[in-house]
């Protein structure tokens, strides 16, 4: 099974080593040209989102964000705050 397979319609963003946070983070690798792929940090995939839901731009549904395997070195603690958690309707989570 997929990542796309496993998530119901709603909006999947992937965070990687490989990322960047130029990019839309909606690959889950870097495209051929590398010119768009997954976002690098855990912070950018939550600003994002909140960005989206604040400009009306999320569509209906759960919001996932996959990690990707790799080691990432976390300067600061990542914080999540009420406004991440989502809705009932559309929850936020992030996977492994």
């Amino acid at each position: 099974m997929t990542a796309s397979q496993a998530t119901p319609k709603g909006s999947v963003f992937y965070v990687s080593c490989e990322g960047d946070d130029g990019w839309s983070g909606e690959l889950p690798a870097p495209n051929r040209q590398r010119t768009d792929g997954p976002f690098a940090t855990l912070e950018r995939a939550r600003d994002e989102i909140r960005r989206r839901r604040a400009a009306g731009l999320l569509p209906p549904g759960p919001v996932t964000v996959f990690l990707r395997g790799g080691i990432y070195r976390i300067e600061d603690t990542f914080v999540l705050g009420e406004q991440d958690s989502g809705t009932e309707q559309s929850p936020v989570t992030y996977r492994a």
